[in-house]
């Protein structure tokens, strides 16, 4: 179940919060449940108070989350790189495997 989730951009060799989505305050709940196949909206692209994510820029994301193992409420935290990519559908994101940043453009890396 997820508690909050922060996303960074890279600015100038450090991380910048540009988003964050915290469950608790918001829904009322402390944790959101997703079901498989479940997105998260972000709101970029000219609604809400996301920027609009680009090409050309390093990205990060972090999920929060709490569970439950043997009886135990545990937290754990999930963390991605990414960029965003050109396609045929328009812009889709571009998860950063390892220290590989090619497919991002020249320059860009975290």
């Amino acid at each position: 179940m997820i508690t909050l989730i922060d996303l960074y951009k890279r600015v100038d060799g450090h991380a910048e919060r540009i988003w964050e989505k915290s469950f608790g305050a918001e829904t009322g709940a402390v944790v959101k449940r997703l079901q498989p196949g479940e997105c998260i909206e972000y709101p970029g692209r000219g609604g809400g108070h996301g920027q609009t994510l680009v090409p050309g820029q390093a990205y990060s994301a972090t999920l929060w989350a709490s569970l439950t193992l043997d009886g135990e409420a545990q937290s754990r935290w999930y963390h991605i790189y990414f960029c965003m990519i050109e396609s045929d559908n328009g812009l889709v994101p571009h998860q950063v495997l390892g220290d590989d940043w090619s497919a991002c453009g020249v320059g860009v890396r975290w």
